[in-house]
C-alpha cells in the first residue's frame, strides 16, 4: 500500500516546542480519527501558519499512536530535512501551485490549511519536499 502524505499546520511556538522532541510528534485528542489513520512509513510536512513557512519533512515511525497523560496523542517520527523557519520554504511561492488548494482562488490558498491536519496528494509531497531540499544548501 502506498504512502500517506499528511500535513500538519502548526504556530511557530508549537513547532518549537514540538522540535525539541525529536523523536515523537504531538497531536491534540481532536486529530484522534486522522491519527489512528497513520502508518509506519507515511510521510508529515510541516507548515508554520503564523511565519506561512514550510519547514520541513518527518517520516512516522509507528503504527499506533501512543496516548499521553493530557488526552495528546504522540506518534514516533523520524526527521528527514528540517530547515529553520528563517531558511524555511516561503509558503506563498509554493502554497498556491499545490492540488490540495485548487478549490480556493490563489490569492486565498491559505485558506486550505485551516485546521491541523490534513492529507495530501504524491505531486503536492514532490513538490514541497524538493523545495525544502533546495534550501538545505
Amino acid at each position: 500500500m502506498p504512502n500517506t502524505y499528511w500535513l500538519i499546520n502548526l504556530k511557530s511556538e508549537e513547532y518549537l516546542k514540538n522540535s525539541s522532541n525529536k523523536r515523537n510528534q504531538i497531536f491534540t485528542n481532536r486529530d484522534n480519527k486522522k491519527v489512528s489513520r497513520m502508518l509506519s512509513g507515511d510521510m508529515l510536512i510541516f507548515y508554520i501558519s503564523d511565519k506561512n513557512r514550510f519547514v520541513g519533512i518527518s517520516e512516522i515511525r509507528s503504527d499506533e499512536a501512543e496516548e499521553l497523560s493530557n488526552k495528546n496523542l504522540s506518534i514516533k517520527v523520524k526527521k528527514i530535512n528540517h530547515l529553520n523557519i528563517n531558511n524555511s520554504v516561503d509558503g506563498d511561492q509554493i502554497g498556491p501551485r499545490l492540488e490540495y488548494v485548487k478549490r480556493w482562488a490563489p490569492e486565498k490558498w491559505r485558506l486550505a490549511m485551516v485546521g491541523s491536519l490534513h492529507i495530501i496528494s504524491q505531486n503536492d509531497y514532490n513538490l514541497i519536499d524538493s523545495s525544502i531540499k533546495s534550501h538545505l544548501n
